[in-house]
């Protein structure tokens, strides 16, 4: 599983769960400023000061990616699966 976390949280695709908390516009930016600096999403996030502590961990969870719902909002709810499962 390291293997997999190591490549999970070195993709510029993680700033797809950041989207619904700071728009599209800065995902996209930060996107790309990670594939030219080498530097990874989580990193950009926390030396911009854009998010930190407890909420960007939740966010960037790549368990809870894996999860119905969005990460890191307690307000969504998972989506209801077809026969109630």
């Amino acid at each position: 599983m390291e293997g997999g976390r190591f490549s999970g949280e070195r993709s510029p695709a993680l700033v797809t769960a950041l989207a619904p908390k700071i728009g599209y516009a800065e995902s996209a930016k930060l996107s790309k400023e990670a594939i030219a600096t080498g530097l990874t999403v989580k990193e950009l996030v926390i030396q911009k000061g854009i998010l930190k502590g407890a909420e960007l961990e939740e966010i960037l969870d790549l368990r809870a990616m894996t999860e119905p719902g969005v990460p890191g909002d307690l307000e969504s709810e998972p989506v209801k699966q077809p026969g109630g499962r």
